[in-house]
Order: C-alpha cells, then structure tokens, then sequence
C-alpha cells in the first residue's frame, strides 16, 4: 500500500541528555497512520526516538511505539571507553592459530 505525502513523518530535535555518561542528542519521528491505509480501522500514531552519542557514532538509546507492535526499548546502560581486555582476543586453551596467506587474482580487462 502506498503511504500518503501527508503522512510523512513529522521530526523534533530533542534536547541533549546524558545515557551511560556520555552526552546524546536526541530525534523523535512522529508519524500518523490514517485509518483504512494500512487495513486499521482507526488512526495509528507510531513514534520512534532515537539518541545518539555523536562522538562514538552509535545510538545509545533508541524506543519505538507502535499500536501494531506494542513498544520496544534499546539502551545502553554501561559503557567503558577505552582499549578492551586483550585476554578477549586469546584463543581458549588447546587451541591454536595459523597465518594463512591470501591469494590475490589480477584479471586485466584488454585482451589481445
């Protein structure tokens, strides 16, 4: 089915907050589903929030609400900058890794 332009959604910058200790900006998308476009028989609101830390370049925090679908959060509530463990990158005891060389193929597009 296809959506009607007014039923483009609406956007709102939301003011900056601070999630997991590091400073996040917030977008809210707004949009109202008419009745009878998508099958509903009443009009639908569905609202989705995203907010993101700029300077890590992730969402730390993201919700959507769908009258459809109920509503959902995903959030991040513990975050540690810096380099991780390397113990993380040890294989497990007994095994053990290789080098591997890779092969490369040059194809040339003149032919003769």
């Amino acid at each position: 089915m296809r959506r009607s332009q007014a039923n483009k959604p609406k956007e709102e910058t939301l003011a900056t907050k601070n999630i997991a200790g590091v400073e996040a900006s917030g977008l809210r998308r707004t949009r109202i589903v008419a009745s009878g476009e998508e099958g509903n028989d009443l009009p639908m609101t569905i609202i989705n929030e995203r907010w993101e830390a700029k300077d890590l370049g992730i969402d730390l925090l993201q919700t959507d609400e769908d009258p459809r679908f109920g509503k959902w959060t995903v959030e991040v509530v513990e975050l540690t900058r810096g380099e991780p463990d390397p113990a993380l990158f040890t294989p497990p005891e007994g095994y053990k890794t290789e080098e591997r060389n890779t092969v490369t193929t040059v194809v040339s597009a003149d032919k003769p």
